[in-house]
């Protein structure tokens, strides 16, 4: 067996690598690496998503380098040559829905490749919807006179998308909805009522979800001095108006005589500047200390609790007045719908004569056969404190009216008279004079109204 040199075989290991007379020298790959998108990227489809990538080769320069980006759903994603730190970035936002096989190649111009991949997944990510807001009602403790406003502190939407936030607004009164204010963000005084409650709930909207409820509440209160409730009374019809409380005609809780127990009374707002307080028979005897007095007696008298105070006399002449007290006072007024009622005895009557008015309260009757005849009376109205009435009866009526029973209108009705100082109570008085079974019920209906 023949030997081999080891000279032999150096030469043979030599000859084995040339075949044109050249040396062949082995290339090293280039490498890639990706940054972005990060591992287990899950993107929202239609937001942005960003790709970067650093790609070498130990022989070649960065920018002579090949890059490119493809996915195994989209095809061809991106192509172009790195920048001279080899980073090669680039952002899409119109990836479609699945699992991206995403592959980085990088070549060098002997052929040498490099690849580097990651898995991302585009999908229909779950809105996040907004939190809820904070609120509160303005006033948080609402008269009738003032609206009750939501005021209200932004919510935070978390994903801040897909639109900006509005809000929606749901109303209840007294536990009941109230569907036709829902959307308001303020309710009118003119709508609410003392004692009730107003709940608000609000929500917020991202154009696709919306978030919990806020909710406020608030007990509508009467204003004071405004005479809505027995607990807020106003003093008169005239103090509710001055001080911009009034909600039109109509009954008012007042307190002219400051009791500490008021009562309901009818205000005329309206009329010549409003602020007339209306005092029926039964309010003046009930609540204003309404008393019947005789400065010459009859001999049948008293006050009946629906029809008012009367007299009739048996033989002779008589004068009464029933005064009720105003201690808030007043400097006019005016009768409405005012009547009297005569009352006589069968075979008698009570009379009125514009031949004679009363003018002293002592004095309400006339028995004068020389110069007016004999037999008649009058009924007056005025100021207690004043010598005499200031309106009566006797000075409106034009013919002389005689009757047993019958029911006679004020003819001055409504007219206002004005008083020469202020007033702190109100009469009426009446009388008949002459021998005969007559009298009156001077109050039998209607109202005085004061200012």
């Amino acid at each position: 067996m023949r030997r081999i040199s080891l000279l032999a075989l150096l030469i043979a290991l030599i000859t084995m690598g040339c075949t044109d007379g050249s040396i062949t020298v082995n290339n090293a790959p280039p490498g890639a690496t990706i940054e972005l998108p990060a591992v287990g990227t899950t993107a929202e489809v239609g937001t942005e998503v960003r790709f970067r990538g650093v790609v070498s080769d130990a022989g070649t320069d960065p920018q002579d380098l090949r890059v490119s980006w493809t996915s195994s759903l989209a095809g061809d994603l991106w192509t172009g040559a790195p920048d001279a730190d080899g980073v090669t970035e680039f952002t899409l936002d119109d990836l479609d829905l699945g699992e991206h096989t995403i592959v980085l190649l990088v070549t060098d111009g002997a052929g040498g490749s490099g690849t580097a991949q990651r898995l991302v997944t585009v999908a229909e990510v779950a809105n996040i919807a907004p939190g809820a807001p904070r609120i509160a009602l303005d006033p948080p403790i609402p008269t009738t006179l003032e609206d009750l406003t939501v005021v209200l502190t932004e919510a935070v939407d978390p994903d801040d998308g897909p639109e900006p936030l509005t809000y929606e607004y749901t109303w209840s009164r007294n536990g009941a909805a109230v569907p036709e204010l829902d959307g308001e963000t303020t309710i009118p005084a003119a709508q609410t009522v003392t004692g009730d409650e107003w709940t608000v709930a609000v929500t917020a909207f991202d154009g696709l979800s919306s978030g919990p409820a806020a909710g406020a509440s608030a007990t509508v209160v009467c204003a004071a001095g405004g005479g809505e409730t027995a607990d807020c009374p106003g003093v008169t019809c005239l103090t509710v108006l001055q001080a911009g409380l009034s909600t039109g005609d109509g009954a008012y809780w007042l307190d002219p005589n400051a009791t500490g127990t008021p009562f309901e009374l009818d205000c005329d707002m309206t009329s010549d500047g409003g602020g007339w307080t209306g005092v029926g028979f039964v309010d003046a005897d009930t609540h204003l200390a309404g008393v019947l007095a005789q400065e010459e007696g009859a001999q049948i008298s008293g006050v009946d609790p629906v029809s008012g105070p009367f007299t009739q006399d048996e033989a002779g002449d008589h004068t009464a007045h029933y005064t009720f007290d105003f201690a808030a006072g007043y400097d006019a007024f005016y009768l409405a719908a005012w009547e009297v009622k005569a009352y006589a005895a069968p075979g008698f009557t009570s009379d009125l004569n514009p031949a004679w008015q009363q003018s002293d309260w002592a004095v309400a009757d006339s028995c004068d056969d020389l110069v007016l005849g004999c037999g008649y009376g009058d009924v007056s109205f005025g100021d207690p404190a004043a010598a005499g009435p200031i309106a009566s009866y006797g000075r409106e009526v034009t013919e002389i009216s005689m009757c047993l029973d019958c029911v006679l209108a004020y003819p001055a009705s409504d007219r206002v008279e004005e008083l020469p100082a202020g007033a702190t109570g109100f009469r009426v008085g009446w009388g008949e004079g002459g021998g005969q079974f007559e009298g009156w019920y001077p109050w039998w209906s209607g109202a005085v109204y004061l200012r």
